[in-house]
Protein backbone atom coordinates (compact mmCIF):
# COMPACT_ATOMS: atom_id res chain seq x y z
CA UNK A 1 0.00 0.00 0.00
CA UNK A 2 1.29 3.43 -0.85
CA UNK A 3 1.22 6.28 1.59
CA UNK A 4 -0.17 9.55 0.29
CA UNK A 5 1.73 12.78 0.79
CA UNK A 6 0.51 16.28 1.40
CA UNK A 7 1.13 17.16 -2.23
CA UNK A 8 -0.99 14.19 -3.38
CA UNK A 9 -3.84 15.43 -1.22
CA UNK A 10 -3.33 18.98 -2.47
CA UNK A 11 -3.45 17.79 -6.08
CA UNK A 12 -6.72 15.96 -5.47
CA UNK A 13 -8.24 19.00 -3.75
CA UNK A 14 -7.18 21.26 -6.62
CA UNK A 15 -8.68 18.85 -9.19
CA UNK A 16 -11.89 17.90 -7.41
CA UNK A 17 -13.03 21.00 -5.51
CA UNK A 18 -13.53 24.66 -6.27
CA UNK A 19 -13.91 28.04 -4.66
CA UNK A 20 -14.51 28.23 -0.91
CA UNK A 21 -14.47 24.49 -0.24
CA UNK A 22 -11.16 24.16 -2.09
CA UNK A 23 -9.66 27.01 -0.07
CA UNK A 24 -10.94 25.57 3.21
CA UNK A 25 -9.57 22.11 2.44
CA UNK A 26 -6.19 23.52 1.34
CA UNK A 27 -6.04 25.47 4.60
CA UNK A 28 -6.73 22.28 6.58
CA UNK A 29 -3.90 20.50 4.75
CA UNK A 30 -1.60 23.46 5.47
CA UNK A 31 -2.53 23.34 9.17
CA UNK A 32 -1.97 19.58 9.32
CA UNK A 33 1.46 19.92 7.70
CA UNK A 34 2.68 23.10 9.42
CA UNK A 35 0.65 23.57 12.60
CA UNK A 36 -2.01 26.08 13.55
CA UNK A 37 0.37 28.80 14.83
CA UNK A 38 2.19 28.83 11.48
CA UNK A 39 -1.12 29.05 9.62
CA UNK A 40 -2.29 31.94 11.81
CA UNK A 41 1.03 33.74 11.29
CA UNK A 42 0.48 33.34 7.55
CA UNK A 43 -3.07 34.66 7.90
CA UNK A 44 -1.86 37.78 9.73
CA UNK A 45 0.90 38.39 7.19
CA UNK A 46 -1.37 37.92 4.17
CA UNK A 47 -4.05 40.22 5.58
CA UNK A 48 -1.66 43.07 6.45
CA UNK A 49 -2.46 45.11 3.36
CA UNK A 50 -6.20 44.43 3.37
CA UNK A 51 -8.98 46.49 4.91
CA UNK A 52 -9.87 43.72 7.38
CA UNK A 53 -6.32 43.54 8.80
CA UNK A 54 -7.27 45.03 12.16
CA UNK A 55 -10.17 42.58 12.57
CA UNK A 56 -7.94 39.61 11.70
CA UNK A 57 -5.19 40.80 14.02
CA UNK A 58 -7.51 41.40 16.97
CA UNK A 59 -9.32 38.10 16.42
CA UNK A 60 -6.08 36.10 16.33
CA UNK A 61 -4.39 37.85 19.25
CA UNK A 62 -7.49 37.70 21.43
CA UNK A 63 -8.43 34.12 20.59
CA UNK A 64 -4.90 32.67 20.85
CA UNK A 65 -3.72 34.70 23.85
CA UNK A 66 -4.00 31.90 26.41
CA UNK A 67 -3.32 29.07 23.96
CA UNK A 68 -0.38 29.56 21.64
CA UNK A 69 0.20 33.25 20.94
CA UNK A 70 3.86 32.93 21.96
CA UNK A 71 4.36 30.13 19.41
CA UNK A 72 2.44 32.11 16.78
CA UNK A 73 4.73 35.11 17.40
CA UNK A 74 7.78 32.90 17.08
CA UNK A 75 6.54 31.32 13.83
CA UNK A 76 5.72 34.77 12.44
CA UNK A 77 9.23 36.03 13.20
CA UNK A 78 10.87 32.96 11.70
CA UNK A 79 8.73 32.91 8.57
CA UNK A 80 8.55 36.65 7.81
CA UNK A 81 11.75 38.01 9.42
CA UNK A 82 9.82 40.60 11.43
CA UNK A 83 7.94 40.51 14.70
CA UNK A 84 4.20 40.87 15.11
CA UNK A 85 4.91 43.83 17.38
CA UNK A 86 6.91 45.47 14.58
CA UNK A 87 4.07 44.76 12.16
CA UNK A 88 1.55 46.34 14.52
CA UNK A 89 3.78 49.37 15.11
CA UNK A 90 4.06 50.01 11.37
CA UNK A 91 0.53 49.11 10.30
CA UNK A 92 -0.96 52.59 10.66
CA UNK A 93 -3.53 51.41 13.20
CA UNK A 94 -5.16 53.80 15.67
CA UNK A 95 -2.61 54.57 18.41
CA UNK A 96 -4.65 53.23 21.33
CA UNK A 97 -5.37 50.00 19.45
CA UNK A 98 -1.70 49.56 18.58
CA UNK A 99 -0.67 50.16 22.19
CA UNK A 100 -3.16 47.60 23.46
CA UNK A 101 -2.16 44.91 20.94
CA UNK A 102 1.53 45.53 21.62
CA UNK A 103 0.93 45.34 25.37
CA UNK A 104 -0.83 41.98 24.94
CA UNK A 105 2.00 40.63 22.78
CA UNK A 106 4.63 41.91 25.20
CA UNK A 107 2.86 40.24 28.12
CA UNK A 108 3.13 36.95 26.23
CA UNK A 109 6.84 37.60 25.65
CA UNK A 110 7.39 38.25 29.35
CA UNK A 111 5.31 35.27 30.49
CA UNK A 112 7.05 32.87 28.10
CA UNK A 113 10.54 34.40 28.11
CA UNK A 114 10.11 34.55 24.35
CA UNK A 115 12.02 37.29 22.56
CA UNK A 116 10.53 36.50 19.17
CA UNK A 117 7.29 38.46 19.54
CA UNK A 118 8.73 41.89 19.92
Amino acid sequence: STQSTGSDITDVILEEFSLHLQKALLNLVYIAENGLPTFLAKLVFESKSKTHFLNVLIWIIASRFKLDLAELCQMFTIKYDMSIVNLVENAGLPIETSKLLIRICNSVITANNNNNCG
